[in-house]
């Protein structure tokens, strides 16, 4: 994400999939990965993407002989803008609390 920038949030429609198939294929899949690349994104947005089965050694699946209930997810991020500023205190003195007895600490020196 560009600096100043952060995913708030994101969700998959659907969140899950149903894989239809013979048992030894079927027992291979260990996940369905979708990708998507927020590195310039500074604004929500919905894509359309298909995902790509994956065992569990991270290798990719040969899908012949599956069939899923649906091509591909849709995918919101919801992206928002950041910045950091400094936290200041303003000290009224007044009395016998004067700047020079008291010693004032402000944590965290940024929100």
């Amino acid at each position: 994400m560009p600096e100043g920038y952060i995913l708030q949030d994101y969700n998959l429609s659907p969140d899950a999939i149903i894989v239809k198939g013979p048992e030894s294929q079927l027992d291979m899949i260990e996940q369905a990965v979708v990708n998507f690349d927020l590195t310039n994104s500074k604004k929500s947005q919905q894509t359309t993407l298909s995902y790509t089965f994956y065992d569990g050694k991270g290798n990719v699946l040969d899908i012949d002989g599956l069939t899923v209930d649906t091509p591909a997810i849709v995918f919101n991020s919801y992206v928002v803008q950041v910045k950091t500023v400094p936290l200041v205190v303003d000290v009224i003195s007044e009395g016998m609390y004067a700047e020079n007895i008291a010693t004032i600490t402000v944590e965290p020196k940024e929100i």
